[in-house]
Order: structure tokens, then sequence, then C-alpha cells
């Protein structure tokens, strides 16, 4: 009995062990344009391997509007959208404004100005694509930001290709969101898991950089020269918990603590982008909220 059982246990591992090879077979990862249609060629499913530098496939640029650029139309202004994913959580798009040349409109343009967004693909809920015309296609994505803002990015590029067979920026958004094209999952769902996530990661990290209270101040001194990538990020996190809260409606919390800094009146960038933000309300009650949600140190 004993040697059936073992007999049985290991043509079970076999088995497992066999299928994982399989599954690895099976996988073509890929970290540029040339190797993602090698692995479309042959079937294989495609996996992106970072970082993912470039996801352009000819000289043509991508961007909202893409389609209806007269590439002959020298000196004109379009705006143009460029993608680098340098994680699995680190979409990184430049958008902005370029100028048609002699070879078109081109993604090797220099930017007349621009914007650089950061995107965890863990955090877009929406995923939309729409053809055009032939081979060009749209791409409608909705995604939330760290302070639990729902932001959109949308832009169209010209495929490669029968149909638009090759779609690097597609099957990429497809593996790193999860998500389907048309599915749609609730903004408050994904930032109550933002919320969770942040929380669980400062409780933790806490409890590693903690160095001692400071009780008059509320907050706590962290041995930075130690750990100075963890006391940078509970720092950043520690700024979207209250704006994520007040998107559930729930009150600030109670429970965190800040690190405390060298001065009260000392804001990152991010903070003070934020709060100019706060400008737009009408009334001075709302300013100050505003102002009190994305800082700690008040008016």
């Amino acid at each position: 009995m004993r040697f059936k059982f073992l007999l049985l246990l290991f043509l079970g591992l076999f088995i497992s062990f066999g299928s994982a090879i399989k599954g690895e077979e099976n996988i073509c990862k890929y970290s540029n344009y040339k190797d993602y249609k090698k692995c479309k060629k042959k079937g294989l499913s495609s996996v992106p391997e970072y970082p993912i530098e470039n996801f352009h496939w000819s000289v043509v640029a991508m961007g909202p509007g893409i389609r209806y650029v007269n590439p002959g139309a020298m000196g004109n202004v379009f705006q143009a959208t460029e993608l680098k994913a340098f994680s699995s959580n680190h979409l990184q798009v430049i958008t902005g404004s370029k100028t048609v040349g002699i070879f078109g409109f081109t993604w090797r343009r220099p930017f007349i100005n621009k914007k650089t967004i950061k995107i965890n693909p863990n955090k877009i809920i929406s995923l939309k694509k729409r053809e055009i015309h032939s081979k060009w296609r749209e791409y409608k994505i909705k995604y939330i930001d760290d302070f639990g803002e729902v932001e959109f990015l949308e832009f169209q590029q010209y495929l490669e290709g029968r149909n638009g067979t090759f779609d690097i920026v597609g099957d990429y958004l497809i593996y790193a969101s999860n998500l389907n094209w048309g599915e749609e999952i609730s903004a408050e769902s994904k930032i109550e898991e933002i919320l969770k996530e942040n929380e669980k990661f400062l409780t933790i990290t806490k409890s590693i950089i903690f160095e001692s209270n400071n009780f008059p101040n509320k907050c706590f001194i962290a041995k930075d020269t130690k750990f100075p990538e963890l006391t940078e990020r509970y720092k950043k996190l520690y700024g979207t918990i209250n704006p994520l809260r007040a998107k559930l409606d729930l009150p600030p919390s109670s429970e965190l603590e800040p690190i405390c800094r060298e001065s009260k009146g000392f804001r990152p960038a991010w903070m003070e982008e934020k709060i100019k933000g706060c400008d737009k309300y009408p009334t001075k009650k709302q300013r100050d909220y505003c102002i009190d949600i994305y800082s700690p140190y008040g008016t």
C-alpha cells in the first residue's frame, strides 16, 4: 500500500513538473518590438521583459488624433504620446507637442513641451480600443492615480501586419493590467484595494524603520540613514492615505503617523503641486479642507 502511495505521489509530481516545463516553453519574452514580433510569429504567449524603452515599430509617432495628421504639413504642431515600461508597476507616459518635420510626424522629433505621467498598470480600471481605419487603432485607458483620482489617457497608433496583427501596445496593456478589452472595474473597489495595500505597507515599514516617538508633534523619528529608500517610500505613501480615505468618505487616519521632518514648513514637490489645485474651490472652508487633506501642516 505504501509503495503504491509513493508511486502515485511520484507520478503526480512528475506530471506537474512536466506541465510547468511545457508552460515555460510556450512563453516568449520581449523587451522591444523586434523580439515581440518574433514571439507573435511563433504563436507563443508574449510576456514583457522589463524595461521596455520603446513601443514604436516605425518612425510614425503615437498620439491623440494621430490618424488625421498631415505628414506633409511641415512646421505644424500636433500632440504626441510615448510609452516606456520600466517595471511591472511603472509605466511612464510622456505627452506633449511636436512639429511635423521633413520625414513627417515621427516619434524621433523633439518635444516642444511635455508632461511625464507615472501609471501603475495594476491601477488601470478600464481598457478600450477602437478600430479607426484599416491599421489605425485608438486606445482609451482609465486609471487611478496615487491619490484616488480617476484619470484618462487616449492615443492612437499605426499598426503593422494585416488587421493590426502586431500590436505590442495592446498586448502589453492587457498583460500588465490583467484586464480584457472593454472590461471595466469599479473605481471605488480599486481605491479600497489601493488603500489597504498602502496601509499594510506603512504598518510593516514603520516596524522596520522606527527609531523613537515624538509625541508632541504626533510623528516618529525614522532610521533614515540606515533605511533611506524605505523611509522615502514611507513618506510618499503616507501622503496618499488621507486623500484615498476622503474618496471613500472615510475620516482621516488616526492610527498611522508621519515621519518627523527637519522643518515643519517643508513640503515635497508632489504635495505642493496637489495643494495648488485647492485654489479651484470657491470658499475658504473648502480650500482649507483640501489643504489639510494633502498636507500635514494645514494652511
